[in-house]
């Protein structure tokens, strides 16, 4: 089963593989570097047993000088990482969009992803058990 920790531990080893450093705060890191953070989540069952999952994650450049060049590069190469799938674990989630969005000269791309899992067995059992408890005590 993937979780959201997964997809973002599956963009940092993305970013790392091209030689790229991720680091877990923004403040005072050493640049050139990555910061990836969520910014949302939605996860909408869709049958009993089948849920769907999408997540939006911001990466943030924080870049070493401001080089128009360098920064074109960055976005080509995230282009070509984050283009239609990502592997987590041993799974594959789709990469629906990749945004670019410039605020006070600091470049995040956006990459909205999905997927959708089977929840597993016992979690429904659970949820029965819940439901018939709380039917009872009515």
């Amino acid at each position: 089963m993937i979780v959201l920790y997964d997809v973002r531990m599956a963009i940092t080893e993305a970013l790392e593989k091209e030689s790229f450093q991720v680091v877990e705060n923004k403040d005072g890191s050493e640049s050139p570097a990555f910061f990836i953070e969520l910014v949302n989540s939605t996860c909408k069952k869709k049958r009993k047993s089948l849920q769907e999952v999408s997540a939006t994650f911001n990466i943030r450049y924080l870049p070493k000088e401001d080089s128009h060049s360098e920064f074109v590069q960055i976005v080509d190469k995230l282009n070509s990482l984050f283009d239609t799938t990502l592997k987590v674990e041993e799974s594959y989630v789709m990469v629906n969009k990749l945004t670019l969005e410039v605020k006070d000269d600091i470049p995040s791309f956006k990459v909205d992803i999905s997927y959708e899992q089977i929840i597993a067995e016992e979690n429904i059992k659970d949820q029965k058990i819940n439901e018939v408890h709380f039917r009872g005590g009515i």
